[in-house]
């Protein structure tokens, strides 16, 4: 998302062309969300109403819904997102912190859409999941809480999380913190309480 505007303007076109020669093979196929013609066309009418933007490569790292009317979804505090078409109701709990990335007109603050923790007091929850996770922290330093328990991380700091704990970070020093984060959720019998082989 930091991408040169000169990069992206460059390579928009390039997609943009993919999509109209590829069609229905574009971009593997698709998913099962969303088949490679539909996601073709996407492409296109967004480069239309947005051309060259940062967000049409966005798009491919996020998931595609559609909702019928009178459906709705739940989308937690600063999770990324974009309205494609249609109309909503968007109901939300009161904020100065809009932060735009792409598809629009208006300023896009990449520095802050980042996921990097920037500021010393800088602090993000992950809920609890359905299975193990690892924390490694490459830059900065701070607190980790994992459920209960709180322990200093830093950069070269590995951390385990077990599964169905809530995991904080935050950052504590001036500088900027970088953290990742690998999971793997469990399902069927490895996720119901039995016995496996061990395997995943």
């Amino acid at each position: 998302m930091e991408s040169k505007p000169e990069e992206v303007e460059k390579l928009a076109p390039q997609l943009i062309q993919q999509a109209k020669s590829e069609g229905s093979s574009f971009a593997g196929s698709g998913v099962q969300a969303i088949s490679g013609k539909e996601l073709a066309d996407l492409m296109i009418r967004l480069n239309s109403q947005f051309p060259n933007d940062i967000g049409l490569f966005v798009t491919f790292f996020l998931n595609y819904v559609k909702l019928d009317v009178g459906e709705a979804m739940f989308l937690k505090a600063d999770d990324i997102h974009a309205y494609l078409s249609g109309d909503i109701i968007e109901c939300m709990a009161s904020s100065d912190n809009v932060v735009r990335a792409g598809f629009t007109p208006k300023f896009k603050d990449f520095s802050v859409v980042r996921t990097a923790l920037n500021s010393s007091g800088s602090k993000i929850t992950f809920e609890a999941i359905d299975g193990p996770s690892i924390v490694i922290c490459t830059q900065g330093e701070g607190k980790i809480s994992i459920g209960p328990k709180t322990e200093e991380i830093k950069e070269g700091y590995v951390y385990f999380v077990g599964a169905t704990a809530e995991l904080v970070i935050e950052s504590t020093g001036q500088g900027e913190m970088v953290t990742f984060k690998a999971f793997c959720e469990l399902s069927g019998k490895e996720g119901s309480g039995e016995k496996t082989n061990g395997k995943m």
